[in-house]
């Protein structure tokens, strides 16, 4: 039995995972330049009879799947393969020839898996984020109050790269929980620079984003790219109090409702936003928030949004 990780980020990675494969399988001609790789080896998951899992982790770019005639990807990204990654990926499944996808966009995640919904994974509970914290912060100085815990696990969203990136920032400075909640709740600012570190996570892909502002940064410049009305939606949302976005001061800047529920699906699609139970307003992460703002600072773009969502 096999498992075969793939890292999909982008297609040279795709292509590197590809090549792993094959020669960790001594499948013919895999050394051979002409030999197209990926082909190879995606005929030997549709044809062999064994047991494996592949696992394809960080789908998130569509021009790489499913490739338009507007597609953004330079020319040097595409030729990284002869088609789209799409057909490179096993077609006949059972319980014995498993594929899991992951990715930060739940229409990709739809598209690769025929239509089937996705399992949508969520923040940690409290207990679950008090005990990664935990287990990640042991180079932190002093003891684990509960009361201080909880009160940094809420400003992190209970997001696991933000608490493992935390942990490793008290680790390395040899701080306390308290010092370090109390730097995060002096200014927004703090907290910025404080996530927009790269700190190691050795259990991490080398090459993808250890920064919890990194990580989203990739999905909003997909936004901007795939769908920049939403990206703009998105820019005034973050704008307004992240727990109670009304859905009327939403449809202000999108004219047409089909337009709207589009725009909306996006950024549902991302994880970006959630919508109340009662559906008249919509929540983001305080997180997410000053990420989005960090990312409109960027670009120098932060103090027109402000003034429109006044």
């Amino acid at each position: 039995s096999h498992i075969f990780w793939v890292y999909a980020i982008n297609s040279a990675t795709f292509v590197q995972a590809y090549h792993d494969i094959a020669r960790r399988l001594k499948l013919p001609i895999c050394d051979d330049p002409k030999t197209d790789i990926c082909e190879l080896v995606s005929r030997w998951l549709d044809e062999e009879d064994g047991h494996w899992l592949m696992i394809v982790d960080n789908a998130d770019n569509a021009d790489l799947f499913f490739p338009s005639g507007e597609s953004d990807i330079p020319p040097a990204t595409i030729a990284h393969t002869q088609r789209p990654l799409i057909e490179y990926l096993p077609t006949y499944l059972n319980s014995q020839k498993l594929l899991l996808v992951t990715t930060r966009s739940r229409p990709i995640g739809q598209d690769l898996a025929d239509g089937e919904p996705g399992v949508e994974v969520l923040p940690f509970s409290s207990q679950e984020a008090m005990e990664l914290l935990q287990l990640k912060a042991k180079g932190a100085v002093g003891s684990f109050d509960k009361h201080i815990t909880e009160r940094l696990l809420d400003v992190l969203g209970c997001i696991p790269l933000a608490i493992t990136q935390a942990a490793a920032f008290m680790n390395r400075n040899r701080m306390t929980m308290q010092g370090y909640l109390a730097a995060l709740e002096k200014d927004k600012q703090s907290l910025v620079d404080s996530l927009s570190l790269e700190l190691q996570d050795h259990q991490r892909q080398r090459g993808s984003p250890n920064s919890v502002f990194r990580t989203w940064k990739l999905s909003f410049d997909q936004i901007l790219a795939q769908d920049p009305q939403a990206a703009k939606l998105l820019s005034l949302i973050v704008m307004l109090d992240p727990r109670r976005i009304l859905e009327k001061l939403l449809r202000r800047p999108v004219k047409k409702d089909m337009d709207f529920w589009m725009v909306l699906g996006t950024l549902n699609g991302f994880a970006l936003i959630t919508k109340e139970i009662r559906g008249e307003t919509y929540t983001i992460y305080p997180l997410l928030q000053a990420s989005m703002q960090y990312w409109l600072k960027q670009r120098s773009q932060k103090a027109y949004y402000a003034s429109q969502a006044l």
